[in-house]
């Protein structure tokens, strides 16, 4: 999973990219500021490889995450853990530029840094299969799995 797959070198969920290996799933057309002196990328349009994938979270709300077509088809319960980690990175980096207070981002990001993907929905996992599923690197759980 590497930042190398796309041209920004962005290694988190980010718009246009997989959130699991990071390559462009997008076309870009220029770019607009979105903070001062922040800009992103606009995307254009969705390419062939776009996929959208619902996952189950802890807290019992449902999210959709962008693969390409490769991480679609492969994914499996121990990518899981990957994929939160770069869903958390992702937004702890949108947080950054969000203009509130420092204690509020902090409760933010750390209420959200503790969700991880209990399901996907799409995919026939045993319960075996299910149990494999890992929580992301880097938080403490307390116990658990």
């Amino acid at each position: 999973m590497s930042k190398d797959n796309n041209q920004f070198g962005i290694d988190h969920a980010f718009p246009g990219l997989c959130s699991l290996c990071h390559k462009e799933i997008a076309e870009f057309a220029g770019s607009q500021e979105v903070a001062p002196g922040v800009y992103r990328p606009i995307v254009s349009r969705l390419l062939p490889s776009f996929r959208s994938k619902l996952v189950y979270l802890s807290d019992g709300s449902q999210m959709s995450v962008s693969l390409c077509d490769k991480c679609d088809a492969s994914l499996t319960p121990e990518d899981c853990s990957k994929l939160m980690e770069s869903e958390i990175k992702g937004w702890n980096k949108e947080v950054e530029i969000i203009q509130a207070e420092t204690e509020k981002k902090e409760a933010y990001k750390t209420k959200m840094s503790k969700l991880f993907i209990e399901d996907v929905p799409s995919k026939a996992w045993t319960k075996e299969q299910k149990d494999k599923i890992s929580k992301p690197k880097g938080v403490d759980y307390g116990t658990g799995k």
